[in-house]
């Protein structure tokens, strides 16, 4: 039994992706790690509350996660356990990672704001920092199924194998198609046929597709197909680059997870 960590902190953008995992495990060998990390706000910690006062805030959460927990199990025959952390958001979820072998991790994606396109937010700062594939739900998207896949992904710089072994393995355990997105910004210089070989036969046993075209933005070009083709889920590799690039690659990172109306899979090396 494989393990997906889904994280919660109790508001509507997180219940809306714990729904979307609870459709797409149920009947599946899944078990959900419902992580919830706790950290009081700066309100709480400015008002100087007493420790037995902090003791119930802690208390409390933990119970509403319990409650959480024993309805997955009991309503949706899907075995379940809680994590409660505190500490540093990111070393409490990695070490959930390492004691659960968790295969992927389930977020709730806020919807787009101005504040989230200047400073980031929880699930794109998880995106960058954490070596796990993670699922980004948006805020108004429901499970309807998952039968075809878009992956996008940038052929002339190569793509790993462990990339593909989880694009193939997710496709497998959902039955769906892929369809290999290449965006190519320079119409005289076409993609090179080896390397499209040699995915398209790394997922022979996959029902894939290659997918190839010419255009100045690449977001705009994914977003057009994510349109036409009708996929159900988009996955994407953040690539690390240096200061500057970095800085342009994560507003188009933030801008595939929260404004596109598919659940965006990121597949970290």
């Amino acid at each position: 039994m494989q393990t997906i960590i889904v994280a919660t902190n109790f508001s509507k953008d997180a219940d809306n992706a714990l729904n979307f995992a609870i459709k797409a495990l149920k009947g599946k060998n899944y078990q959900i790690v419902l992580f919830n990390f706790f950290s009081p706000s700066i309100h709480v910690l400015n008002a100087r509350l007493p420790a037995d006062k902090l003791d119930r805030l802690t208390f409390i959460r933990k119970e509403i996660l319990q409650d959480m927990v024993d309805s997955i199990s009991k309503n949706h025959e899907i075995p379940a356990i809680p994590y409660f952390a505190t500490g540093d958001f990111i070393t409490a979820l990695t070490s959930c990672i390492k004691l659960f072998d968790a295969k992927l991790i389930i977020l709730g994606m806020a919807e787009k704001s101005l504040g989230q396109d200047l400073l980031g937010n929880t699930t794109t700062m998880i995106i960058n920092k954490v070596k796990c594939p993670i699922l980004s739900i948006p805020s108004n998207v429901s499970y309807k199924g998952i039968t075809k896949v878009l992956f996008a992904c940038d052929i002339d710089r190569g793509v790993h194998k462990k990339v593909l072994e989880n694009v193939r393995e997710f496709a497998h355990n959902f039955g769906a198609t892929v369809d290999i997105f290449h965006v190519n910004k320079y119409s005289n210089r076409p993609t090179e046929p080896t390397k499209i070989n040699n995915i398209l036969e790394f997922l022979s046993d996959t029902e894939a597709t290659f997918i190839d075209v010419h255009a100045e933005s690449v977001i705009n070009a994914i977003e057009k197909e994510i349109k036409s083709s009708d996929a159900d889920i988009l996955i994407m590799i953040p690539y690390k680059y240096g200061f500057w690039n970095s800085i342009i690659h994560r507003s188009l990172t933030r801008k595939m997870a929260s404004a596109s109306n598919i659940p965006l899979l990121s597949i970290q090396l």
